[in-house]
C-alpha cells in the first residue's frame, strides 16, 4: 500500500485520540473548493521540499507506532512508504538510465545546452547526487 505510514500515523492518532468522523469522496478536478486548495498546498510543500531536504519529515517520527509496523524499509535515511518490489525496480531502472545517459554516444541530449529537451538536468543530476 502506498503511503502506509501516513495513513498508520491517521488510524494511530484517530485511535489514541478516540476521534470520530465521516470521510467523503470527492473526486479530483471537480472544482471543489477545498480540495483545490488542499492540491496547491501538496504541491507547493512537494515543490519545496525538493529543493530544501530540512521541509522531508522524518515520517518514523509521526506516530507512537500501535499499530503492528514488522520492519520499516529505509533507502538512504529516507522511509520507503511505497510497495517495496516497485520501488526497487524503479531504482534499478533509474541507475541504468544514468549509466545509459554517460554514453559518450548518447551524452550530448542530456547537456544543459541541448535545446529540445524539456529536462532541467543540472537540477536533476543535483537530485540524483
Amino acid at each position: 500500500m502506498n503511503n502506509y505510514i501516513i495513513l498508520f500515523t491517521i488510524y494511530d492518532f484517530i485511535k489514541t485520540k478516540s476521534l470520530t468522523f465521516n470521510l467523503h469522496k470527492v473526486r479530483r478536478y471537480s472544482g471543489n473548493r477545498w480540495n483545490d486548495m488542499a492540491d496547491e498546498i501538496a504541491k507547493q510543500e512537494r515543490n519545496a521540499a525538493s529543493c530544501n531536504n530540512d521541509r522531508i519529515i522524518d515520517t518514523r517520527l509521526l506516530c507512537n507506532f500501535s499499530f503492528p509496523l514488522t520492519f520499516l524499509p529505509v533507502w538512504h535515511n529516507i522511509s520507503i512508504d511505497r510497495h517495496i518490489r516497485l520501488f526497487t525496480r524503479l531504482v534499478a531502472n533509474s541507475l541504468e538510465e544514468v549509466q545509459w545517459s554517460f554514453n559518450k554516444y548518447w551524452s550530448f541530449y542530456f547537456e544543459e545546452t541541448f535545446t529540445t529537451s524539456r529536462w532541467h538536468w543540472g537540477l536533476f543530476w543535483q537530485y540524483v547526487n
